[in-house]
């Protein structure tokens, strides 16, 4: 290997590692969201993630404060925060779409 290959296998890596490094970040973001079943004509989902804004049926406004896969932990305006199961979620709060 020649003095130059070495040279072009190490850029290779270090873009390689540094690309990554940016990507990581976006990623943990992507990863915090959830998906939730939108319009069935058009195929569309309509994603939850922190800081969205919702209300429950009595018109309370909440703060969505993290996201899992099977719970959403949702903050009011006084910063108490309670835990609610997806299937609660989608029954018993709103928020507005698109």
């Amino acid at each position: 290997m020649t003095e130059k290959d070495v040279k072009a296998k190490e850029l290779v890596k270090i873009l390689r590692e540094t690309w990554l490094a940016r990507l990581r970040p976006l990623r943990e973001e992507l990863s915090s969201m959830a998906k939730i079943p939108g319009d069935e004509k058009s195929g569309e989902q309509n994603i939850v993630s922190k800081g969205l804004k919702v209300w429950d049926k009595s018109l309370n406004l909440f703060t969505v404060d993290s996201v899992s896969a099977d719970h959403f932990v949702l903050k009011d305006p006084n910063g108490e925060k309670i835990n609610v199961t997806r299937e609660d979620f989608d029954n018993d709060y709103q928020y507005k779409r698109g």
